[in-house]
């Protein structure tokens, strides 16, 4: 297990990271545990994949038991704004979905309002089967996955 603890420009946000592959049932994809802090200011284990696919980011936040869906989108602007620093990316650039395991798995997009790089008013949309089919599967079979953890964030065009 490999831990680190990095500090940002904002000496108040601390993020470390915990180095962990969690396989989840109906998720095409292992995920990796990634400690951020949430609307608390409370250190979470948040399991998530990320992914670059025709010039964008794509960030897979997944539900577990330890961070249940309902306490992942009530901090849905503190982890994406910490995903962005992560990521060194711009808002524009970047794409959240949630997917949420169960005996009936669900998809959400999040959406927010960004002044400059703070997120705004987030929103999770559910995603049909037409989304799915058409903007989640060609991401998960074309797109590059890659760590968060590896400290080698891939640039996007």
């Amino acid at each position: 297990m490999n831990n680190s603890v990095l500090m940002s420009n904002d000496s108040r946000c601390q993020e470390s990271t915990i180095s962990t592959s969690v396989e989840i049932a109906n998720l095409p994809f292992k995920t990796e545990s990634v400690q951020l802090q949430n609307r608390l200011s409370r250190l979470v284990n948040v399991n998530l994949r990320c992914f670059t696919y025709r010039g964008r980011y794509s960030v897979f936040l997944v539900a577990s038991q330890e961070f249940p869906a309902r306490q992942l989108n009530n901090s849905a602007e503190h982890l994406a704004y910490q995903l962005i620093q992560r990521l060194d990316a711009a808002p524009e650039d970047v794409d959240f979905i949630q997917f949420q395991p169960g005996e009936e798995p669900e998809w959400l997009r999040w959406r927010f309002q960004w002044v400059g790089t703070s997120p705004l008013q987030a929103k999770s949309l559910p995603l049909g089967p037409t989304a799915l089919e058409s903007f989640v599967m060609p991401i998960l079979a074309e797109g590059e996955m890659f760590s968060l953890l590896s400290g080698q964030v891939p640039r996007v065009a």
